[in-house]
């Protein structure tokens, strides 16, 4: 069953102000309070989602600086292997191909 709008029958200053409009049997103050409620499970998800921003951002920036070292640390390897191993050179630099 669908409930008909309507304006209410004596209308104070408050209601004329905000220009509330009331289902049959609806309390001004409850779609006031169920509103404000609203607002404020709003803006608490607008905070999480910016906390969630950032540390989501910290552990990019973390992600790219670890990045960042494996591929120093890979360079040095591939430097430093052929003293590491000297057999492979060993064998290029006595058994010419």
């Amino acid at each position: 069953m669908v409930e008909k709008k309507e304006k209410p029958k004596e209308s104070s200053k408050k209601n004329k102000e905000k220009d509330v409009v009331m289902t049959k049997g609806s309390n001004p103050l409850n779609l006031r309070e169920h509103t404000d409620e609203i607002v404020r499970s709003g803006n608490e998800l607008s905070r999480i989602n910016d906390r969630l921003k950032e540390d989501a951002e910290k552990q990019v920036r973390k992600l790219d600086e670890t990045i960042k070292g494996l591929n120093e640390l890979a360079s040095i390897i591939k430097r430093q292997l052929p003293r590491l191993n000297p057999l492979p050179h060993l064998l290029r630099s006595t058994h010419p191909s």
